[in-house]
Parts: structure tokens; sequence; C-alpha cells
């Protein structure tokens, strides 16, 4: 799982760069990666609710929704940002991964997008099941 993680990093580092970005790619990349770790937790939570675990309509109304997702990406985006900037893992990430052939890249990329696109879509797909059954 690590290294999956590693290569949705560099996919995501690269793509930052391709767009322009030289300056400080991670400040792009950090919070694009904790929108998707948020989006899977709130999909846990929806699975959760669905299986009949109440932890999203108990814990997270409306009110405090809000401060929650600050909280998470506050979380999220400072353990993404201490892990990769320790030890300039982020440049080693990116070496390591640039030296791979062109074709694992290119499968690697395509995950990337795939779990990107599946990580936002199941969201509009599982909260509308969700609110039917409340």
């Amino acid at each position: 799982m690590k290294s999956y993680y590693h290569k949705v990093f560099y996919h995501l580092y690269k793509l930052a760069i391709q767009s322009g970005e030289t300056s400080v790619p991670l400040s792009s990349v950090i919070p694009t990666l904790a929108f998707l770790q948020i989006a899977n937790v709130f999909c846990f939570f929806i699975v959760l609710d669905l299986v009949g675990l109440r932890v999203l309509t108990e814990f997270l109304t409306s009110k405090n929704m809000t401060a929650c997702l600050v909280i998470l990406a506050i979380i999220f985006m400072g353990v993404n940002y201490f892990y990769f900037s320790n030890q300039g893992r982020d440049k080693k990430l990116v070496k390591e991964f640039s030296k791979r052939p062109i074709e694992e890249r290119k499968r690697g990329a395509r995950m990337t997008l795939i779990y990107a696109l599946t990580s936002i879509v199941l969201i509009f797909i599982l909260a509308p099941i969700r609110v039917k059954l409340i």
C-alpha cells in the first residue's frame, strides 16, 4: 500500500510540474492528496452508514460537517507534508520513479487517474443512496 501511495504522489507531483508549477510542486500536490484522502474517509463513513453503523449520521451533522472537513484537511495536509518533505523524501521518490520504464510509468499514471476519479465519483454515487435510506 505504501508503494502505491508513493506512486500516486509521484504522478501528482509530475502532473504539477508539467502544468507549469516549478517553484514548489508540493504546494499543489499535498492539498490534492489530502482531498482524495478525505473523499476516501467519507466514502468509508457512508458505507458504514449503509450497513447500519450510523457513524456519519450520529456524529457528523450539518453543524459540525465544516469543522470536521477543516480538521481532516489540516491533519491530512500536515501529515502528508511532513511525510514527503522529511529528509527530501519527495525528491528521492521522484528520482526513483523517474528511473522506471516508460510503460510502468504510463500504467501508474492511468492507475492514479482511475484512483482519483473513483474517489470522487464514489461519493456522488453513495451519498444519494445514503440519503434515501435515512
